[in-house]
């Protein structure tokens, strides 16, 4: 088994031996790149033919976990090469002009301590300890982060693509869905998952929802971003009665109980997603329904003098050259 330094030299090496003997005609670009929440090596598959169109890009430390699934270095390869050729006969068709780029805005939250030096070459406002960044999409499945490059090409402020995302968010990624849980469904299955023949009788039967689960109707991932929605969270405290504990198990998921409660009975449905490129906040957060600010919860004592309001201001990835 190789090492992660000395792999990622020969697998570069050997994908472009094969790209000349299959006489596909691309060029790879390993950069160091400042991704979210971590540094990683990052490989641009280039066509010379076509130098303004977008093009895939993959990660060395991606292929690298798979090699060490697998342990064959040349079955590694050869699907790398044929994913890429494969990508190369989908890449979209991107309307990058200005008009294009405001039907296909939309926002999200990451990690603004781990994200500093991403953020010195991002547009972005700080909210809470995160920060909201601002994506276009491409694809159902692929997209760009905005660039300062980018909102420079198109005179664009901050302010505006935060207005323009907020607007366009359910657009672009669906209606915002919630689903309604109830705690004795949950402790129902967490017996059941640690003992399949658990007696009907030691169930518990428990309707009232109490814990609720967001995300977007047309993607599985970004949820968080819900919380940028006053009017989702004054439905949910009125359901509830009672102000509002969020929390955030990664950068694709949003949960939501009473101030109250806590999360202790539904964490582990969460454990599996739980990786570096998806960490987003271990704090919690309060939304106070009379005040209609939302804060971190810093402890026990809640410190309600860090607040925000929420209120907007009116009522295979692809990447580009």
């Amino acid at each position: 088994m190789l090492e992660y330094t000395d792999f990622k030299d020969i697998v570069l090496d050997e994908i472009k031996k094969k790209f000349n003997r299959d006489g596909f005609n691309v060029s790879l670009e390993k950069k160091d790149e400042v991704a979210l929440n971590e540094r990683r090596d990052k490989v641009i598959v280039t066509n010379s033919s076509s130098p303004d169109a977008f093009f895939p890009v993959f990660y060395l430390e991606n292929v690298y976990s798979y090699y060490k699934k697998c342990g064959d270095l040349y079955l590694v390869i050869d699907k790398l090469v044929n994913d890429i050729k494969r990508e190369y006969k989908n890449l979209p068709d991107v309307d990058m002009t200005r008009e294009g780029v405001e039907n296909n805005l939309f926002f999200s939250l990451i990690n603004r301590d781990k994200n500093d030096i991403f953020l010195q070459t991002h547009p972005h406002r700080d909210y809470l300890d995160m920060a909201i960044i601002y994506r276009i999409k491409v694809s159902d499945t692929s997209n760009i982060i905005v660039t300062n490059k980018i909102i420079n090409k198109f005179n664009m402020s901050e302010n505006e693509l935060y207005n323009m995302a907020y607007k366009n968010t359910p657009t672009v990624l669906g209606n915002i869905c919630r689903t309604d849980v109830d705690t004795g469904s949950i402790k129902n299955m967490k017996k059941m998952l640690s003992n399949m023949s658990v007696p009907l009788e030691l169930m518990e039967d428990n309707n009232e929802a109490k814990i609720f689960v967001y995300k977007y109707e047309k993607s599985n991932s970004f949820a968080p971003s819900i919380i940028l929605y006053k009017d989702e969270l004054e439905k949910a405290s009125d359901r509830l009665k009672d102000d509002l504990l969020i929390s955030f198990p990664t950068t694709d998921e949003m949960i939501v109980t009473t101030a109250s409660n806590d999360f202790s009975e539904v964490e582990f449905l969460f454990e599996g997603n739980k990786v570096p490129q998806k960490y987003l906040s271990d704090n919690q957060y309060i939304y106070d329904k009379d005040a209609k600010e939302i804060y971190v919860k810093e402890s026990e004592n809640l410190n309600k003098n860090r607040t925000i309001e929420i209120e907007p201001e009116f009522n295979t990835k692809r990447r580009s050259r």
